[in-house]
């Protein structure tokens, strides 16, 4: 089976291409104003690169955030698209999910971005994000003093897409953006 898995949450792109959860390949591209223009053709680049078509996807898994309005939303359009033109299952995974199972003793996951963090409550067995949030640098440090969190965690590409194929496959018409982050426009 192959699968593919977008990831445009914040200042990369990344595209990689798995043979039976197994990873084979990947590209990162920093552009992080450019997520549009490069995108598709980066993807096309990938699959040639690979001597593969659209058609020989099996699966999809994109990254729908939190993270970069934006960047969130070329992604998941993008996927979205493709499972909906090709007929191929779709799944989520949010862009602290990548990184469970949390290892250590930790109550929550964060990953920073250019104002604050966006943080996961964990659950008691660190399988789960039972709350999303998301923190100024100031509320951060709190957070921090009273909490073990764990930051800047590292990702196996090949547990990622394991955790994901755990997840059903749903319509590609059920997959949105999520935001945690409140949106500048609207303070």
């Amino acid at each position: 089976m192959i699968s593919i898995f977008f990831d445009t949450h914040f200042n990369d792109i990344v595209i990689a291409l798995y043979k039976d959860e197994v990873l084979f390949d990947k590209v990162i591209v920093s552009e992080s104003l450019n997520h549009s223009t490069i995108f598709m053709p980066t993807f096309v680049s990938f699959l040639e690169s690979h001597s593969l078509k659209p058609q020989d996807i099996n699966d999809i898994v994109v990254v729908n955030g939190p993270g970069s309005f934006t960047g969130v939303r070329i992604g998941v359009t993008i996927a979205k698209m493709l499972s909906y033109v090709l007929n191929i299952p779709i799944r989520s995974i949010t862009s602290l999910e990548m990184y469970l199972p949390v290892l250590g003793n930790f109550e929550y996951i964060s990953i920073p971005e250019k104002n604050g963090y966006f943080v996961g409550e964990l659950d008691s067995l660190k399988q789960q994000i039972i709350k999303y949030s998301y923190y100024n640098k100031g509320d951060y440090v709190t957070l921090k003093t009273d909490h073990t969190v764990l930051e800047n965690p590292v990702l196996s590409y090949e547990s990622m897409m394991k955790n994901a194929h755990l997840k059903k496959p749903i319509s590609c018409h059920e997959i949105n953006p999520f935001y945690v982050k409140e949106i500048e426009a609207l303070k």
